[in-house]
């Protein structure tokens, strides 16, 4: 496979740039003729280049798109492995988000040749239930769920401000 780009730094020294690759023989050819050496092991490392969706929380399913996914051994969201992986094609995973923290996390692939993140997985609030399910006005109704924000002990909702939980709202 021949390189992307090379130059000739002096009548010694070529530095070429790997391209897809291949691994043995590193050749140079010129109008004298041609010389290989055996020897060289083409790095499969693998690459993010995107996610999606790029906002979810625990249980998300999220397809991450990159090169040299196959025998990627393991997936995380920040500092923790996905649920489970499929890994679709050398260029695919579908990946279940496991748990989270909140915040801009990396997501991350690790392989026999190294491994690769991306930044930007946003684990924003999530809700798993809230009761009662309905009620007239002022009904106070219960929220649970994950990475909801706090200040001073006053929370807040992310729709319409009324009162939930706490009577303080902005």
């Amino acid at each position: 496979v021949a390189a992307s780009s090379f130059d000739i730094l002096s009548p010694t020294i070529i530095k070429a740039v790997v391209d897809t690759g291949a691994t043995g023989f590193v050749s140079v050819t010129n109008s004298y003729g041609t010389a290989t050496k055996s020897g060289f092991a083409f790095n499969k490392l693998p690459k993010i280049t995107s996610f999606t969706p790029q906002k979810g929380g625990t249980g998300t399913e999220v397809t991450i798109i990159g090169i040299n996914f196959l025998g990627v051994t393991k997936v995380s969201f920040g500092a923790y492995d996905a649920t489970s992986f499929t890994i679709i094609s050398p260029t695919k995973i579908l990946a279940i988000a496991g748990q989270v923290v909140e915040g801009n996390i990396p997501v991350a692939v690790f392989g026999p040749y190294g491994e690769a993140s991306l930044p930007g997985f946003y684990t924003g609030p999530t809700i798993s239930s809230f009761s009662p399910s309905s009620g007239p006005a002022g009904t106070i109704v219960t929220i649970q769920g994950t990475h909801f924000s706090s200040r001073n002990g006053n929370y807040r909702t992310l729709s319409t401000c009324k009162r939930i939980k706490r009577r303080n709202c902005w």
